[in-house]
């Protein structure tokens, strides 16, 4: 597979909220704490950020989280076979491009992916809502790194005390 060279920057926010759910989803399926948010552009056509930080996991899950995001931006009913994996790398940031690499078998991870999403796709449909709602949500232990700043810094949309999403 070819590493990915996208711009996530100009993708619309609710993609980018379905992106980060799909990582947390997974993430969460797991058992791994994990974080995520989302930046809107401060003007139109300006620039977005959106991320998820996530604890330890073994190769296998790292990777199927890491293949989440661009999985949860599809139809959830997709199936895949090995040979479309290209094109969906080619919806993979560069780094879950470098997760994704660490496990041997990228097509064991993308379809172990693609099951959990599609078991619990209401749930990445709510995970994104509150996602584009709240910009911040996590699962108890991760904070969201310093330089991605919550945009809202009131008392009860904080990093530090957002109420953990219901997986």
């Amino acid at each position: 597979m070819t590493p990915p060279a996208n711009n996530f920057a100009s993708r619309p926010l609710l993609r980018l909220c379905r992106h980060e759910a799909g990582h947390a989803l997974v993430a969460g399926h797991f058992g791994v704490e994990w974080a995520a948010w989302v930046i809107p552009a401060a003007a139109p056509g300006g620039p977005q950020h959106a991320g998820t930080r996530f604890g330890s996991a073994t190769p296998l899950h790292s990777a199927a989280i890491a293949w989440a995001g661009a999985l949860a931006e599809l139809d959830p009913a997709a199936t895949f076979s090995e040979a479309e994996s290209e094109t969906i790398a080619a919806c993979v940031s560069v780094s879950d491009w470098n997760i994704i690499c660490a496990h041997p078998d990228p097509f064991e991870s993308l379809t172990l992916a693609a099951s959990i999403l599609r078991q619990h796709a209401g749930q990445l449909a709510h995970l994104a809502g509150r996602l584009l709602a709240e910009k911040f949500c996590s699962h108890p232990g991760i904070a969201a790194p310093l330089q991605c700043p919550h945009p809202n810094p009131e008392p009860n949309h904080a990093p530090e005390q957002s109420t953990p999403a219901r997986l």
